[in-house]
């Protein structure tokens, strides 16, 4: 099987056996997929925190708040707003967390006592009297 690429134009050639091509064929198109699902994740993540992030509490140094990552803030948020009861996810270590909404706490999943707070805060902030519209076509803020 060869491959070649060309970016300019924005093509994947395949060459070789009629019988291998087509699984060649649906491997790059899988390939494609998930870079396109990664891109679009990555952005949305990036969207997300630009209005919202959740924050940890580090109770080993300072008991400062820490940011999640940006996927990990999307997972987050996407499941808050679903009014799920918790959210599991893991971290790059492969440790995996619950965050149980109703207590705003996190802990892992196999250890249940070592909890810590978790908090959710708005980036965007606003007096009470003013009115925001926003224009999706040009992401125009007026207030009224």
């Amino acid at each position: 099987m060869k491959v070649e690429i060309y970016k300019e134009q924005g093509k994947i050639v395949l060459f070789g056996p009629k019988d291998e091509l087509s699984a060649a064929s649906d491997n790059v198109h899988t390939i494609l997929r998930d870079v396109d699902y990664h891109v679009q994740n990555t952005l949305q993540a990036k969207l997300i925190s630009d209005y919202v992030q959740w924050y940890y509490i580090d109770t080993d140094d300072k008991k400062e708040l820490v940011e999640y990552p940006g996927h990990i803030n999307l997972v987050i948020e996407k499941t808050y707003r679903n009014k799920d009861k918790e959210v599991k996810f893991s971290d790059t270590a492969g440790v995996e967390y619950i965050i149980n909404f109703n207590n705003m706490e996190e802990y892992p999943s196999d250890d249940k006592s070592d909890v810590t707070t978790v908090t959710r805060r708005d980036k965007i902030e606003s007096n009470q009297n003013d009115t925001f519209f926003c224009s999706a076509s040009n992401k125009t803020k007026y207030i009224l």
